[in-house]
Formats: C-alpha cells, sequence, structure tokens
C-alpha cells in the first residue's frame, strides 16, 4: 500500500525475512485462503504498522518476473495490487507502532528515493500512483529487464 505523509514522502518498510532483508518494499502482504485483496491490505498493514487503513483503490497491477529457472525450487513470478492510501496526517504517523518481529526497518523517502530503493514491482507500482485516473498494468521480465505498459 502507498503510504504517504503531508511532505508527500513514501511509507517504506524492510522485512526481518532473511531472502528480502536488504530490500525496501511497500507496506502490505500476501492474500490469504478466503480473503480479497482489500482485506490482505488492511490486515498487513495493521499487523506490521498498528495503523487500520481503508484504501482508496488500485493504482497499479504490476507483474514481475522473478526467476527464469524450471526447476521445483524456483521462485514463483508476482503479480502485486498496488492500493494508495489517504495521506495521514502528524496525528496518524504518532500511532505507527512498527512490528519488531516482522519489520527490520521502517523509512520515509521523498518519490524518487523510493522509485531507486524500492524492489522492481514495488516501484513500477508507485512509479503509476499519480500518472493516470485508474489502474495501470505492468510487466517486468527478469532475464532482459524489458518493460512492457498497457492500460
Amino acid at each position: 500500500m502507498v503510504i504517504t505523509d503531508p511532505y508527500c514522502r513514501i511509507l517504506m518498510v524492510t522485512p526481518r525475512r532473511a531472502h528480502s532483508s536488504q530490500m525496501w518494499q511497500l507496506p502490505g502482504g500476501v492474500v490469504r485462503q478466503g480473503e480479497s485483496p482489500r482485506q490482505a491490505v488492511q490486515r498487513a498493514v495493521k499487523y506490521q504498522l498498528g495503523l487500520h487503513l481503508t484504501h482508496n483503490g488500485i493504482a497499479a497491477v504490476t507483474w514481475t518476473q522473478v526467476s527464469t529457472d524450471e526447476g521445483p525450487d524456483s521462485h514463483r513470478d508476482r503479480v502485486r495490487l498496488t492500493f494508495t492510501a489517504a495521506r495521514l496526517s502528524l496525528t496518524d504517523i504518532a500511532r505507527i507502532h512498527p512490528h519488531p518481529h516482522l519489520l527490520r526497518a521502517v523509512q520515509w523517502a521523498e518519490r524518487n528515493l523510493a522509485q531507486q530503493r524500492l524492489g522492481p514491482g514495488f516501484a513500477e507500482g508507485l512509479r503509476w500512483t499519480h500518472t493516470q485516473s485508474g489502474p495501470a498494468y505492468a510487466e517486468t521480465r527478469l532475464a532482459s529487464r524489458e518493460r512492457t505498459f498497457t492500460c
């Protein structure tokens, strides 16, 4: 979920999971069985940050090729829905309590810096949050880093 502060900075998190400890991400998580994507992002943000936020809609759908391996241990490609939230007030920001067992770090960053630090799927989703009136679709292929965008 793209969460912004009164200065239009983007909230980024680094999970404690070993395989992603060096990568900044947007707050959120995976959809569990029986829940919708909207419910999943609200649950994950509440658990990660202690905030109950509603979203303003989907800004982007991104597909990212994670691995070109064909074996049983290969990583799965990812489809991400990038939701946007209302801009947080200073009071809301004071209520942020990062979950110490889930998050290694939390950081506010200007949009350009966030674009540089976020992983590919997250950066593509962020890229489209202020460029269109409706959701965008983007693809990133690992082998060539080729990007395909359609609306």
